[in-house]
């Protein structure tokens, strides 16, 4: 028989555990300690995920034994943890512990189950939580009952359930079943049948190298290659963080947009989501949102999927290649059809920040901030967008408003309403933005050299909006890039970038026609 240092380990590298929290789970513990000692060979695998914290005592006869029901030829006698009683045996304290530096057996995360069911179709059963008894067949505590993984996303700790699982504690409680899972968190109580479990992190999950050894083993034991987002925190590190239904997320934000700040968070399930915390505004403009959320069908207040970045943040540390391109523009091009011809909107805030990029490989883009978005099909507000975006239309109707005779001006004012069409001009200069890997600049960068403004009273907003006549000066440098590009979808995309940005409204493409257009240029 092995001594109690066999079972009781090394608990330095324990990042997280599952702790016996009630009685039925206590007993179950010290029969399976029990179990693992006197069957080394057959339970080998077991003990590398349990420990012991100290040990009462062992019962003074070990002449009493328990049947060991698996029909395994090397079945021997199990000491009996009772032989007096209950009420009066001494029994094993400890619980089930996990660590990097031991990956499961199953390639998917850790298998929790009854002794019954050492093997699967994964692997062996890593943390065997109720003895191969008889006694514990009505504990409805099954073969492999549940899975420990984590998310590939947020790389939070999942319980990912086989058989019927409940975790209660940060989040609403949650009774699910096969194909459902659950994020558990520090302090949560986990029931498996009849046997009840506390999750506890350790010290190390809060230690400054646990993130980067959890890359490594997501990526070595997982295959997951996908970055923690750069505002997620490990997935125990839940001090900074707020719980507010199904969701929890970081104090910190990332990210503006024009009614507040937005932060990193994740679902119940593991999912990342954005959070947007509304600050300094009416409860008109909440409203406002929250219809526009709503009629998208996005939860309020919080959003799927979390962005990695935008065109603006990662086109400054990296290049994209004209197949990435066009699959981001895709996605954004849809975003943006369903929200013109499925729900009449105006998105009126496209730009670089705007544009997320979930995923690089495989690339993924979605639209953000929705804060300048309107149901209506037409509007005359010229004062919602980012200013270096904003299509002619709308600036046309800003200088209307001014006083400035007509032939002072170098720009076509109007009093007419603009649609649709101005989302597809502020993605144009986007595309562009992506495909030379650089935001767009002042537009006064392209004014004539030598050129004297003659407009009375000019406003520092003039410098940044676009005139025709600085139009003139920077369109050709787009018909240059699609005139020398060699790549047959390079040039696709460049002439998709220059239809965008045609200064008459009916020449651009819809989003539903650039859609298209696309699928030309994968043919």
């Amino acid at each position: 028989m092995l001594s109690s240092e066999f079972i009781r380990g090394n608990t330095d590298n324990v990042f997280a555990a599952l702790v016996p929290g009630n009685i039925t789970a206590c007993k179950a513990f010290d029969e399976v300690v029990r179990t693992i000692i006197a069957h080394p060979d057959k339970y080998g695998h077991a003990s590398h995920y349990i420990y012991t914290e100290n040990m009462a005592g062992v019962p003074s006869s070990e002449n009493t034994v328990i049947e060991d029901n698996d029909d395994d030829e090397d079945d021997e006698d199990i000491p009996d943890p009772s032989p007096g009683g209950a009420d009066q045996a001494p029994m094993w304290v400890g619980g089930f512990k996990l660590e990097l530096e031991t990956p499961p057996s199953d390639k998917a995360g850790w298998v929790v189950g009854s002794g019954y069911q050492q093997r699967g179709a994964g692997g062996e059963l890593d943390m065997i939580i109720t003895p191969p008894t008889k006694e514990w067949l009505d504990k409805k505590v099954l073969g492999r009952h549940a899975r420990l993984t984590f998310h590939p996303d947020s790389w939070t700790l999942l319980l990912e359930a086989f058989h019927n699982t409940t975790v209660s504690g940060k989040l609403p409680k949650a009774n699910f079943s096969r194909g459902f899972a659950r994020v558990i968190q520090h302090g949560d109580t986990v029931e498996f049948g009849a046997c009840s479990y506390s999750v506890e992190f350790r010290d190390l999950a809060y230690s400054a190298t646990f993130e980067d050894n959890l890359r490594t083993f997501m990526i070595d034991h997982l295959g997951h290659k996908q970055n923690l987002h750069k505002s997620l925190t490990t997935p125990s590190a839940n001090a900074s963080k707020h719980v507010v239904d199904d969701y929890t997320f970081s104090i910190g934000s990332f990210a503006a947009g024009s009614y507040g700040v937005v932060a990193a968070g994740f679902a119940g399930d593991g999912s990342c989501v954005a959070v947007k915390s509304f600050r300094h505004t009416s409860k008109a403009k909440i409203d406002h949102h929250t219809m526009i959320t709503r009629k998208l069908g996005e939860h309020y207040g919080f959003y799927k999927p979390l962005a990695e970045g935008s065109v603006t943040s990662l086109i400054r540390i990296q290049s994209f290649d004209y197949p990435t391109i066009s699959v981001l523009v895709r996605d954004w091009l849809q975003g943006l059809n369903h929200m013109h011809l499925e729900n009449f909107m105006m998105h009126r805030d496209i730009n670089p920040n705007n544009l997320g990029i979930v995923k690089v490989q495989p690339p993924h883009g979605i639209l953000l901030d929705l804060d300048s978005a309107t149901e209506e099909t037409t509007s005359y507000d010229s004062c919602v967008g980012t200013l270096r975006y904003m299509a002619p239309e709308i600036i046309a109707l800003r200088t209307y408003e001014k006083e400035t005779p007509e032939d002072e001006r170098d720009y076509i004012a109007s009093t007419k309403p603009y649609d649709s069409a101005v989302d597809m001009w502020s993605l144009g200069l986007s595309i562009w933005a992506l495909m030379s890997r650089r935001p767009l600049g002042r537009w006064d960068e392209f004014d004539l050299i030598g050129a004297k403004r003659t407009v009375k009273g000019a406003q520092k907003w003039e410098k940044d909006c676009v005139t025709l006549q600085r139009y003139k000066t920077w369109h050709p440098q787009v018909e240059a890039r699609l005139k020398n590009e060699t790549d047959p979808l390079g040039q696709h995309m460049w002439a998709l970038c220059a239809n965008l940005t045609a200064w008459i409204t009916d020449e651009r493409m819809s989003a539903a026609e650039a859609l298209e257009y696309l699928d030309e240029g994968w043919e």
